[in-house]
């Protein structure tokens, strides 16, 4: 159970995956669901930066010029 948890974080998506897709581990079906998750990250992981960001802005006051 810890592995397959572990293969669904952001980690295993950014270092594992494409080790996975360069050594011809992953294939077919298995290479589309690996892509499809690391877009899912990738969207997630924009969305809470931009959310983040502006949380951030919103409290930032400069003073001047």
């Amino acid at each position: 159970w810890l592995e397959r948890l572990t293969r669904l974080l952001p980690f295993a998506s950014m270092v594992n995956t494409p080790v996975e897709v360069y050594l011809g581990v992953v294939r077919g079906a298995d290479l589309v669901a690996a892509l499809a998750l690391q877009g899912l990250w990738a969207l997630v992981l924009v969305v809470l930066a931009r959310v983040l960001l502006t949380a951030g802005t919103r409290r930032l006051v400069i003073q001047g010029g």
